[in-house]
């Protein structure tokens, strides 16, 4: 029997970034996405503060790290929201210590932000990096409107074709079936990873 496993990806990376101050030109939103944890975020010494993401397209998120200089949240929260207007709580602490903070957390949204209301020291809200990983089968993804690729290897959509069908065969395509890991081992992954499980259909592939 195999598992099939799809790995998630950082989905802020690189992505639109804004926030509600920064502390200088040196210290813009987009330092906190940029996948370089030499470059930093940060924000006015008031509260509240907030730096928000914008991801491109509505995600279902797994997990959201926070890497934080030393001048760090101690109550803050994280917010999705579809227009970034209207926002929904998805995780909020009193407690925060700072440091990297990674919050195994569920929900969906285009745009992600942090809201700091009470800060951990004197100074601003500072984050090295803001990493947000989608998890598997995100509301835009190919494998869940079933696009696979026809007889001349071009995409299609199909709205009953499986999505376990269509990532295996993609998958195999693109990386010569590495995906494919019996149930006895996990492969490393960056962020949150899903298995499906078995069925017939995808062992007969």
């Amino acid at each position: 029997m195999w598992d099939y496993e799809r790995r998630a990806e950082n989905v802020a990376l690189n992505k639109t970034a804004t926030a509600s101050s920064i502390q200088g030109a040196g210290y813009p939103a987009s330092a906190a996405v940029d996948g370089s944890t030499t470059t930093r975020w940060s924000s006015l010494a008031s509260d509240p503060q907030w730096l928000q993401v914008d991801l491109g397209s509505t995600q279902s998120i797994c997990k959201v790290v926070l890497n934080w200089e030393a001048a760090y949240g101690k109550a803050f929260q994280i917010q999705t929201s579809s227009d970034a207007t209207n926002w929904t709580s998805i995780y909020s602490t009193t407690t925060g210590t700072g440091g990297i903070q990674t919050l195994n957390i569920a929900g969906s949204g285009r745009y992600v932000r942090m809201y700091g209301t009470v800060r951990g020291t004197g100074y601003g809200y500072s984050l090295w990096e803001l990493q947000v990983f989608g998890s598997f089968g995100t509301p835009d993804s190919d494998a869940h409107r079933g696009t696979h690729r026809d007889a001349h290897g071009d995409p299609r959509t199909d709205a009953h074709a499986d999505p376990r069908r269509v990532w295996h065969n993609e998958r195999r395509a693109e990386q010569a079936g590495d995906r494919i890991v019996d149930p006895g081992r996990r492969l490393p992954s960056l962020g949150c990873s899903r298995r499906l499980p078995h069925d017939p259909l995808v062992e007969r592939l």
